[in-house]
């Protein structure tokens, strides 16, 4: 057994340990819950490219795309599947100019403002948020099943 001075640097030196420990999981979320975050980040960042590649579409077309298929058929770089699941994400025409987006996330929203780190959501070409005056709090989302609607931008070639 130890003893003396020894003894007592190696309790100091296991409860540095475990404080250290205990911070960095404060900070950073347990494992499991940093996963999920990333998972829905990477939804997020889904659903912008499929956006953009609705506009796009309907910037080429006049009209929307019937499936999001075929949104996505000269967007090969566009992911259309859940990262985590691989199911699909939804979409649905909801009018003329309207559309809607849906994805399954695994936890709600912590920041509003939070949509995935190197995003531009402002870009040219990005629809329209149906009833939002920004960008600001857009891909705010429960734990769950969410839908996002979209109206797209005139198309030049209407006017």
């Amino acid at each position: 057994m130890i003893s003396g001075a020894p003894r007592i640097f190696a309790i100091c030196a296991g409860i540095a340990v475990a404080a250290a420990l205990s911070l960095g999981l404060m900070a950073n979320g347990w494992p499991g819950n940093v996963r999920i975050h990333r998972f829905d980040q990477q939804r997020v960042t889904d659903l912008i490219g499929l956006s953009n590649a609705v506009e796009r579409y309907r910037s080429s077309h006049r009209d929307l795309p019937d499936s999001m298929a075929t949104a996505v058929a000269q967007n090969a770089w566009i992911h259309d599947h859940d990262p985590e699941t691989d199911s699909p994400y939804e979409f649905m025409v909801k009018g003329e100019k309207a559309y809607e987006l849906c994805a399954t996330f695994g936890a709600a929203s912590t920041d509003p403002d939070d949509i995935s780190p190197g995003i531009m959501v402002n870009s040219p070409g990005l629809a329209r948020i149906a009833g939002a005056s920004g960008y600001k709090g857009r891909w705010s989302h429960p734990a769950g099943r969410q839908c996002f609607d979209f109206e797209t931008e005139a198309n030049p070639k209407d006017r």
